[in-house]
Formats: structure tokens, C-alpha cells, sequence
């Protein structure tokens, strides 16, 4: 019953954050984390709400729960390689980013949000061909 409660609170956590209520949404996946704190999704949702509202230290420390239940959630190395992109932590934010795309090497939104911290890191060819891949459809 409670993962059933947890998940549900989880929907009504991303629901909220599709209508950029991302306060309201933290709260609903804080809500569904008392229930159930082992919940992968529910992590990266609350990291991606709190980063939304520029609270990137708090969404890093969610993305990092996330990845400890799911240690190749490519979710949680992406939103956090956001994050990281967000605080012009460019050389970090591609390393989430490739580290992901090891594992979802197919996944054109990694490559493009890989192309974006490789154009702040000043490497503009590497970041155009990140971005040939995303136009070619991998």
C-alpha cells in the first residue's frame, strides 16, 4: 500500500511540474519520499523541480539519492548534467553526460545536452558534432 500511496503522490508531483508548479510539485514527491524513500523517479522528479526554481545544490543532492537506488539511471545523470550545465559547471556537466550516454547511446536529448556543456567548454566542433548526431536521428 504505501509504494502504491508513494507512486501516487509521484504522478501528482509530475503533473504539477507539466504545469510548472514546481513548489507544489517538490512537495507532492517530498510527500511520496516520506512514504517510500527508495523510489528512483520520485528523486529525480523532486531534482528536477528544485533545480526549475534555481535551488541546484538541493537538486544535486536529489539526483545523487537517485542515482544511489539506481546507479545507472540516465534520468538522474541527465538532470543532474543540467544542473550542472546551470551553474556553469560545464566540464561536469559533460561528464554526466557521456557517462549516460554509455549507456543510452541512442538517446538524442543526452547529445544535444551534451553539445551544450562541450559549446561552454569553448569545444564548438565536438559540440556541432553532438549535434550533427541529433539532426542525423543517431
Amino acid at each position: 500500500m504505501t509504494l502504491r500511496d508513494a507512486m501516487s503522490w509521484t504522478l501528482k508531483g509530475e503533473h504539477l511540474f507539466e504545469e510548472n508548479k514546481f513548489d507544489k510539485a517538490v512537495k507532492c514527491f517530498d510527500e511520496a519520499l516520506r512514504l517510500n524513500p527508495n523510489i528512483e523517479i520520485t528523486w529525480v522528479g523532486r531534482g528536477l523541480a528544485l533545480s526549475k526554481q534555481g535551488l541546484h545544490n538541493n537538486a544535486l543532492q536529489s539526483f545523487y539519492k537517485a542515482l544511489q537506488i539506481k546507479p545507472k539511471s540516465v534520468e538522474a545523470m541527465n538532470g543532474r548534467g543540467l544542473t550542472l550545465l546551470q551553474l556553469e559547471k560545464y566540464k561536469e556537466a559533460d561528464e554526466c553526460f557521456l557517462e549516460a550516454l554509455r549507456i543510452a547511446p541512442k538517446n538524442s536529448k543526452l547529445w544535444y545536452n551534451r553539445s551544450l556543456a562541450l559549446k561552454g567548454l569553448k569545444k564548438d566542433k565536438k559540440a556541432r558534432k553532438c549535434l550533427e548526431r541529433v539532426k542525423q536521428g543517431i
